[in-house]
């Protein structure tokens, strides 16, 4: 996800966070740049794979972003830290 953005964001700055707790995997990718919107149709596949992909380990994702406003993509993974003791 992150080897993207520079090229179709345009960001100056991105914000990666990575954290866990006993169930959950959370990352969290911010940036400032130029942003879109939502509710329009995509012309590329990228995004949409994205989604796929997270869905795929049985996650979910939310995508914030306007035009001007950057963007904003929360994921979260369920984790069960007993299948890997």
């Amino acid at each position: 996800m992150c080897s993207i953005l520079p090229k179709h964001t345009k960001a100056k700055n991105v914000i990666v966070s990575i954290d866990a707790d006993s169930n959950n995997i959370f990352v969290l990718v911010s940036d400032d740049g130029k942003g879109f919107d939502t509710a329009a149709k995509k012309n590329g596949i990228g995004i949409s794979n994205k989604i796929n992909r997270v869905e795929s380990f049985n996650g979910t994702s939310k995508i914030e972003s306007s035009s001007g406003n950057g963007c904003t993509i929360w994921i979260t993974l369920l984790y069960n830290n007993q299948q890997h003791l």
